[in-house]
């Protein structure tokens, strides 16, 4: 145990502290997993619901010290992915079917990078210039003049 008084109240702080992260955090599990619940049952409205209730109190996590605010961010953005994949599920019937892409090749495109070259170079100044440190003092030594 500790002797010294702050050190004493320093333990008794964070005993608080470490309670009250706990609760947050397990709160915050408690909230995600109902999501992801929501998210197995496919109901929309409801995982909308939770995802927004899961986010408010990632963030409220973040404003007491509770977790870092780049995991909030993180564990946020991997709900907010499985959120939108959930959206984005539809009959693969009901969607149009993509054409494929063809691309067209320019005889051009050869004249267009040796005339780029030739400006690149064009616009380079020729002028030396001096080193990054300019030009270097030499130090001034004191000369002693003999007394006789």
């Amino acid at each position: 145990m500790a002797n010294i008084k702050s050190q004493i109240k320093r333990v008794r702080q964070s005993e608080k502290q470490h309670l009250r992260n706990k609760s947050a955090k397990s709160a915050l599990k408690t909230l995600i997993s109902k999501f992801e619940t929501a998210l197995e049952a496919k109901d929309k409205k409801a995982a909308e619901e939770m995802l927004k209730s899961a986010i408010q109190a990632l963030d409220k996590a973040v404003s007491r010290g509770a977790i870092h605010p780049n995991n909030a961010a993180n564990k946020k953005s991997r709900l907010m992915r499985k959120f939108n994949a959930l959206l984005q599920e539809a009959p693969e019937e009901a969607r149009p079917a993509k054409k494929p892409k063809t691309t067209k090749t320019s005889k051009s495109t050869k004249t267009k990078s040796a005339k780029s070259k030739k400006t690149a170079k064009s616009s380079k100044s020729t002028k030396s210039r001096p080193a990054k440190g300019g030009t270097k003092k030499t130090p001034k030594t004191s000369k002693k003049t003999k007394t006789a």
